[in-house]
């Protein structure tokens, strides 16, 4: 004679949530389509595109953490002793690439005297229509001009620095490198308002 026995509910149930857990590991590494909704507006839903990019079909509100540039962009560019009044080029972007300054250290190594200052510039020669920054009787020591949105130098253009006064400094540009046709010339203008003081 045979004997069948049934299994226990809690055995059963143990079985059914491994069969559950299982299936829902062998759903997720499918790779399913994922949609994120706004809760108050089930209309407004972001997605992941077939090349792996995050779709949003409206204005992000909040933080939003990314890299700007690849790291084989990134650009860190060094002029040593800057001094005596003369327009010197500190940037240049490379052949057929446009740069992005993302912020200007100075390190002042010689004190600045009353009305000594440092002009920044978004071309090659000075020009006072390109003006990034002046930084007015810099004390001894290194000191940041941070560009938050970034100040685009076209190919064939360059940043350059006046050291008006006795002081000296070194001048570090941290950005990154772009194609050259993502920043036409005509996108570098800088409006100014007024003219900077006598040099």
């Amino acid at each position: 004679m045979r004997l069948s026995r049934r299994p226990s509910p809690g055995t059963a149930l143990a079985a059914v949530a491994l069969f559950v857990a299982l299936g829902g590991t062998a759903l997720a590494a499918t790779g399913q389509i994922v949609n994120i909704a706004d809760p108050s507006n089930a209309a407004h839903v972001t997605h992941v595109d077939a090349t792996g990019h995050l779709q949003v079909a409206g204005p992000v509100s909040g933080t939003v953490t990314s890299q700007q540039a690849a790291p084989s962009n990134l650009v860190h560019i060094a002029a040593l002793q800057v001094q005596n009044f003369a327009c010197v080029v500190i940037a240049r972007p490379p052949a057929g690439k446009a740069l992005i300054v993302q912020q200007i250290r100075l390190n002042v190594f010689q004190a600045a005297a009353s009305g000594d200052r440092a002009l920044i510039y978004a071309n090659p020669t000075c020009a006072d229509s390109g003006i990034i920054s002046i930084v007015n009787e810099p004390a001894i020591g290194q000191l940041t001009v941070p560009l938050a949105a970034g100040a685009a130098i076209p190919a064939g253009s360059a940043v350059s620095l006046i050291v008006a006064g006795t002081f000296q400094i070194e001048a570090f540009i941290d950005g990154y490198v772009v194609p050259a046709s993502q920043v036409p010339a005509a996108a570098a203008t800088v409006t100014t308002h007024g003219t900077p003081a006598a040099r």
